[in-house]
């Protein structure tokens, strides 16, 4: 029968015998799902590589089925990895390049201006980013590094810390010569050297001098912001300047002495060590040798018990039985010297059988047939060896978040770039950590955001400016804490604050400093009203990134000087400003012959309240001055205090003169305007004097005070002036 024979569905299904079809009478696309029995595809039957991520069915691979080194950079979802991952000093790479504010990430801020290059910038008083300079106090302290070209209002990458390997082709910066030099914030903003490359000029007094980190090689810097030194002045000491009356009782300690420096009576140079000062804490274990002994010096009083071993005394010097228990010395019974099978259960002390006296095989457990060594429930954590669990005996889905141990996932588990997250919180305590000297308690209340110190105890307690004994501090709490709870402490971070806890209004971008109650403040203001006092201890904590956020840097505390080591030599030229004079800090004994003061003084003969135009009458007395009376004129100058009659008063004649507020009034909004004797001595503008009053002009109006400039040609009905005169 041929083929031809069949009909078009001719062939049922009892007409075909079983077995009878083959591999070769399918046709493409034949076999489908419905087709293929149970567990019928096994090992064989899949071919190399037709199994895809879209045949997997949602938890299928579980740790047992990675293999090792399989999970790639790409096998991470973004997110999951997080600080408790990591093992305990896992260095991540590249993040130790820390920087406070990130391009494109909730941690941004975006520039003011156009920033070029690898550039120094701040926070300004707008919350956004500028350029730093320190020949400006108002654009530092800088709080990171630009290392792009930005332009103004884009989002931008602030370095902090770490290694930055710059482009020098594109004539970013080049360091040749100055390799392991300290690197600073320009003058205008650029990260220099102390001198030299593009600090050519070097820095001059009043720059604010803040310290970016050092030098690598040639065109790399390592970025280590730290806060400025609070004087602006980098403290230099010449070679050889400083003699046996500058240093303190104990400022030379143990690490300040060079090797060789101190001479015994032997070194031929000055004696150090005086006579029969060396005594027996001086002298270090195994410091005396042979050489040092002289002849006969050791008697037998000098021996200590047992300090006679083998070897010493000879044979034929000790009696038969002579030898007891007390003639034996620690450890003077050797291996040699205990005859085979003498030691019995009796002889072991508690703990004697350590790991290296029993021989291998030893110990059995409970799969053994013999007596089980191992009791139930026994064995811990610290018993399971390095690599004994692997991933067969782990269980689908056996590995969570929380089956992670804190510290276990090291710097080489991420790929080169990965971002951690709060990974720049840093602490030197923390609550609840169980490393040992890893966390500490409070010894008192500490109440919102405070600076702490370490107390005597070990323990924390508030620090405070004003308070030696509570300085220098070495964290900040921004909790409230009961005394002898846990603490957390915080060295470094970026912390926003809660409502009330802190308030920064008007201080962007100032730096943040230990306050004399333990607030975290500035300068001055808010909880730091008062400022800080002379003997204060300064140190520095951070910056202010908003009205209640802090970028925390703690910093250590300023070097300060003693009371009276500043003297009148020690004085640069110009050093002393108009800021550095406290007031009423110099008096008539403090000038110099001829130096004219621009006051002069006088009785009253009225009483004179508040600022007023004053003039000299026939007997010699002040009186206040009025246009309307030719007695009352001239005005030779202003008082502007209150003085009783008969008083004696103080006169201004020329110069500029500030005046308490609102005593300026009649002039308050007028500054340039020309002010002239007004009705009973007040000073007015023209718009102040009345027909047929004479006209004397004394000087010109500035806001909060007047510049003196007297005129003693009185006019009346106005003033003879060029045009625009007022």
């Amino acid at each position: 029968m041929s083929t031809l024979v069949v009909a078009s569905g001719g062939l049922l299904s009892g007409a075909i015998g079983s077995g009878q079809i083959g591999q070769a009478h399918l046709a493409s696309g034949t076999v489908l799902s419905g087709h293929v029995g149970n567990n019928a595809v096994t090992s064989g039957s899949v071919a190399s590589g037709v199994i895809s991520r879209f045949h997997h069915a949602s938890g299928a691979i579980t740790s047992g089925h990675v293999g090792n080194a399989a999970l790639v950079s790409g096998s991470y979802a973004s997110g999951s990895i997080d600080t408790n991952h990591f093992a305990s000093g896992a260095i991540v790479g590249n993040a130790l390049h820390a920087a406070s504010f990130v391009s494109g990430t909730a941690w941004t801020v975006i520039t003011e201006e156009v920033v070029s290059g690898v550039t120094a910038v701040q926070i300004s008083p707008s919350g956004n980013i500028r350029v730093a300079m320190a020949s400006v106090s108002g654009r530092m302290p800088a709080m990171g590094v630009v290392i792009d070209n930005v332009a103004s209002g884009i989002q931008a990458n602030v370095w902090t810390l770490g290694f930055q390997q710059l482009t020098q082709s594109s004539g970013m910066m080049g360091y040749s010569g100055h390799l392991g030099q300290l690197t600073y914030v320009g003058r205008s903003g650029y990260v220099v050297t102390a001198s030299g490359g593009l600090n050519s000029g070097g820095f001059v007094g009043g720059d604010i001098i803040q310290p970016l980190g050092f030098v690598a090689n040639s065109g790399a810097v390592v970025f280590d912001v730290n806060a400025p030194n609070l004087s602006g002045v980098v403290l230099q000491t010449l070679s050889g300047s400083i003699g046996g009356n500058q240093l303190g009782s104990g400022a030379v300690q143990s690490g300040h002495v060079a090797s060789g420096a101190i001479l015994g009576s032997l070194g031929g140079g000055v004696r150090a060590i005086a006579s029969g000062t060396i005594g027996v804490n001086d002298l270090a274990s195994g410091g005396i040798q042979s050489g040092h002994i002289a002849s006969g010096q050791i008697g037998i009083h000098h021996f200590q018990s047992g300090v006679v071993g083998s070897g010493l005394i000879l044979s034929g010097q000790i009696g038969s039985g002579s030898v007891g228990t007390t003639h034996i010395g620690n450890a003077g019974v050797r291996s040699g010297n205990v005859a085979s099978g003498v030691i019995g259960n009796l002889h072991l002390a508690s703990g004697a059988v350590t790991s290296g006296h029993l021989v291998a095989n030893s110990i059995i457990g409970a799969n053994s047939s013999g007596a089980q060594l191992i009791a139930s429930g026994t064995i811990g954590t610290n018993d399971v060896g390095s690599g004994v669990i692997t991933n067969t005996l782990l269980a689908a889905g056996g590995v969570q978040s929380g089956t992670v141990a804190s510290g276990n996932i090291s710097t080489y588990h991420f790929a080169s770039g990965a971002t951690i997250n709060r990974a720049q919180f840093v602490g030197p305590f923390f609550s609840g950590f169980s490393g040992a000297g890893w966390w500490v308690q409070t010894e008192e209340a500490i109440s919102g955001v405070r600076a702490i110190a370490l107390s005597q105890s070990g323990n924390v307690r508030i620090a405070m400016a004003g308070v030696s004994g509570r300085m220098p501090a070495v964290g900040v709490v921004i909790d409230n804490i009961a005394s002898g709870i846990q603490v957390n402490a915080y060295g470094v971070g970026v912390f926003q604050l809660g409502s009330g806890m802190a308030d920064y209004s008007g201080y962007l971008g100032q730096p943040l400093y230990v306050g004399r109650s333990g607030h975290v403040v500035t300068a001055s203001g808010a909880f730091n009203s008062g400022g800080l006092i002379s003997g204060d201890i300064v140190q520095a904590i951070g910056t202010v990134r908003n009205s209640g956020s802090v970028v925390a840097q703690i910093a250590a505390p300023a070097p300060g000087l003693g009371s009276g080591i500043v003297v009148s030599g020690k004085l640069a030229d110009a050093s002393v400003t108009s800021g550095s004079v406290a007031s009423g800090a110099i008096s008539q004994n403090h000038l110099a012959s001829g130096t004219l003061l621009p006051v002069f003084y006088l009785s009253t003969v009225e009483a004179i309240s508040g600022v007023r135009a004053v003039c000299v009458n026939s007997g010699n007395t002040l009186m206040r001055s009025h246009p309307g009376s030719g007695l009352q004129l001239p005005a030779i100058g202003i008082c502007r205090d209150n003085y009783a009659s008969g008083a004696l008063a103080q006169v201004f004649p020329t110069g500029p003169i500030l005046l308490t507020s609102g005593l300026d009034s009649t002039w308050s909004g007028f500054p340039g305007r020309n002010l002239y004797v007004g009705s009973g001595g007040v000073i007015v503008t023209q718009s102040g004097l009345l027909s047929g009053m004479s006209w004397q002009r004394l000087g010109v109006a500035f806001s909060g005070g007047i510049m003196m400039a007297l005129d003693m040609n009185i006019t009346s009905g106005g003033v003879a002036s060029p045009a625009g005169t007022f």
